[in-house]
């Protein structure tokens, strides 16, 4: 990560008045509580240090075809024949409570 985010992953917001103000790569900006941060990569397994981890919330969005097929089945299913699609649910579930 860019030493320049630090500030951004850390809220370091100086109030000035009724603003917020953060300091970002030289500048003073004026903060939005509605501002969001979103970074994506390409990579699979990306290693992020302990300092960074605990600043973000970090989410997987890897997606199999097979799980991916299995949505788009349910979704089906469950428009043409919902009673089938709450039965699989149910045994579903029954198989989970089994296993615990």
């Amino acid at each position: 990560m860019d030493p320049v985010l630090d500030n951004v992953l850390n809220k370091s917001l100086v109030m000035i008045g009724k603003k917020a103000i953060i300091k970002l790569g030289g500048n003073d900006i004026e903060y939005n509580r509605n501002f969001k941060l979103y970074i994506t990569t390409r990579m699979s397994n990306p290693h992020y240090t302990p300092e960074v981890s605990t600043k973000v919330v970090l989410v997987n969005f890897t997606v199999k075809e097979s799980g991916l097929e299995e949505q788009c089945l349910g979704i089906v299913v469950k428009k043409e024949q919902p009673n089938l699609e709450q039965t699989k649910n149910d045994v579903v579930q029954r198989i989970a409570n089994n296993k615990r």
